[in-house]
């Protein structure tokens, strides 16, 4: 999972290949998942797809649920489709405990980084 206020702000418009890198998946799993999961359709200009945040958002919740919950296509298929209380529930309170740790890990550096110039 990724932490989307960690994406560059001001960038609109990811590629496939760097939503692919971000989740440490194949292209191809992302062409797949649009086939499986209507809700996920990035721009095309041609044969390119532009993913924007909203999309890595669904991207996310749908790793969540295949790669750590462990549900079959059709078991996150119905949490998206549905809304899930109890999945997104987990979902969010995950990404915001990831959030808390990142920054309290840049807090840690920043006490670090002042400790060792003095």
């Amino acid at each position: 999972m990724i932490n989307i206020d960690d994406l560059p702000p001001k960038k609109i418009f990811f590629s496939i290949k760097e939503v692919a890198q971000l989740f440490n998946l194949n292209e191809s799993t992302l062409r797949y998942w649009e086939t499986e999961f209507h809700q996920l359709k990035p721009k095309r200009q041609g044969k390119q797809r532009s993913y924007t945040k909203q999309d890595i958002e669904l991207i996310n919740q749908i790793y969540f649920s295949l790669k750590q919950q462990q549900l079959t296509i059709e078991g996150t298929r119905k949490a998206l489709k549905e809304s899930s209380t109890k999945t997104m529930d987990s979902y969010h309170l995950i990404q915001n405990l990831s959030t808390i740790k990142n920054k309290l890990l840049k807090l840690k550096n920043t006490i670090n980084d002042t400790l060792s110039h003095e």
